[in-house]
């Protein structure tokens, strides 16, 4: 992975606070560094022998708890994964009904707290279509959800507290779906270990130092929006997954970058031209696979590449402060380095914000009102 960036200042005081943080002093690198061969291997088993006698496997959860697995699981899974529980649309639940009709399933409930309550109905709903033996739960220790695996008998894969759900991935919450759906899981593992010690490296050039330094010099400058940005549809199940862990770590105490994202080049007959012409308050992130096709498919990759660079051409010519992104190839172990480029990257930024990018209060805001109207009812 390599990146480079356009209208944009180096920081020589930031980039030097950035030397002196410890990414081993955060307790979900450790974590995540620290999962193992040994948990690696029994995930994998149990995954694999689930596999064996279901037909699907139903994640049920919502936000950073399950959107990194499903990046994983859609863009390289061989055996279907499907998601619920992420709201309360009761048109969402009965089309998920057709789709597992007829099929043996095994569920996967995923929820730190134990109390999300879109996580919780749909459980309440799906629970009756799994055997017991097939229905495994995610949480932290004694969490009602937990409390509720114990007295039902289900399977509990251990969550630890200290870990939050939109860098969880690397752990049983991930392992366990990716798996079942046929990933290599310790490719996956190895890639993001790797990842760690290569962002931990104190040099100038850390690409995590650069893309912190790029979008703390964009708001410092005025622009409030951060648009990520990608040539190829293979990277769309990634792009939430950015969006959520920028919006629910940075976004806070009145500061941070809105994040949005969009795959060119259909989103430049929309979203493009507000961004070429309409208010100058983006920044860009372009996330670029190195890929290649054969026969009539090296037609669609000159175009394609030609469309790109003609895109950060327009926009660097508008001042947009740009970061291209490029990836060796697209595979789940390159998803790997690049989910955990973007988590260490939210440390440098949170840092560099001075606002504690673990938390999410503001998440209850909606959640204590809607919880005061249904006491109400």
């Amino acid at each position: 992975m390599k990146i480079n960036s356009y209208n944009i200042k180096n920081n020589a005081k930031i980039i030097k606070k950035f030397k002196n943080i410890d990414l081993f002093d955060y307790d979900f690198v450790k974590l995540i560094y620290g999962y193992g061969e040994n948990n690696l291997k029994k995930i994998s088993s149990l995954a694999k022998e689930v596999a064996g006698r279901t037909d699907l496997l139903l994640v049920i959860g919502v936000g950073g708890s399950v959107l990194g697995t499903r990046a994983f699981t859609k863009s390289f899974g061989k055996k279907q994964v499907e998601y619920i529980g992420y709201n309360f649309d009761w048109q969402t639940i009965t089309q998920m009904k057709e789709v597992i009709k007829g099929k043996n399933i095994a569920l996967h409930v995923v929820s730190k707290s134990g109390k999300t309550l879109e996580t919780i109905m749909a459980f309440d709903i799906f629970e009756k279509y799994a055997k017991k033996e097939n229905i495994f739960v995610t949480s932290v220790e004694e969490s009602p959800l937990w409390q509720r695996a114990k007295e039902k008998g289900y399977s509990i894969l251990p969550m630890d507290k200290n870990l939050g759900g939109r860098f969880s991935t690397m752990s049983n919450v991930g392992f366990f779906a990716m798996a079942y759906s046929g990933i290599a899981v310790k490719e996956v593992y190895h890639s993001a270990c790797n990842m760690i010690e290569r962002l931990n490296d104190k040099n100038d050039d850390n690409i995590a130092f650069l893309y912190a330094n790029a979008r703390l010099f964009a708001e410092k400058t005025g622009k409030t929006n951060e648009i990520i940005t990608s040539f190829t549809k293979s990277t769309e199940y990634f792009m939430p997954v950015a969006v959520q862990l920028f919006a629910e770590s940075l976004g806070k105490s009145g500061k941070g970058l809105l994040p949005s994202y969009c795959i060119y080049s259909e989103g430049l007959h929309s979203l493009g031209q507000f961004v070429q012409e309409g208010r100058a308050c983006f920044m860009e992130t372009s996330i670029t696979p190195n890929v290649s096709h054969k026969k009539e498919g090296e037609k669609f990759d000159y175009v394609n590449r030609v469309a790109r660079e003609a895109v950060v051409e327009a926009h660097r010519k508008r001042g947009f402060p740009i970061v291209e992104i490029t990836l060796d190839n697209w595979s789940c172990q390159s998803l790997a380095e690049l989910l955990i480029f973007f988590q260490v990257t939210t440390i440098f930024c949170g840092e560099g914000m001075k606002i504690n990018f673990l938390n999410q209060n503001g998440v209850e805001g909606y959640k204590n009102i809607m919880l005061k109207k249904l006491s109400e009812k």
